[in-house]
């Protein structure tokens, strides 16, 4: 079973890059319909590189919450997820962790 992000704004999320003339923005991050939902601004002291990963981490975040979502899915099934000692189930608990803040 599929769980969806129903809040979000619709996916998958672009990153645009802004004019030269604006000094202030280095990305706007915009929704499936073209609708900007974030705008990422030069953090101040910040290499150039770490300006476009953070850009980049928000232009991500839809796809890798979806990611987490299905991840958290498959998990859930498995026979050594409630397990305590197991690989899965610390990985099974990390994800469920998540996937809570995103009810919150």
């Amino acid at each position: 079973m599929r769980t969806q992000l129903s809040v979000c704004s619709p996916g998958p999320w672009n990153e645009e890059v802004t004019m030269s003339s604006d000094f202030r923005h280095i990305r706007y991050i915009t929704d499936a319909e073209g609708v900007v939902i974030a705008d990422v601004r030069y953090a101040k002291g910040e290499e150039q590189v770490t300006n476009l990963a953070n850009a980049k981490l928000l232009h991500l975040a839809n796809e890798m919450a979806q990611a987490l979502l299905d991840i958290y899915g498959v998990l859930t099934d498995h026979p050594d997820a409630e397990i305590g000692t197991r690989k899965v189930h610390f990985a099974f608990e990390r994800a469920k962790g998540l996937v809570n803040k995103f009810s919150r």
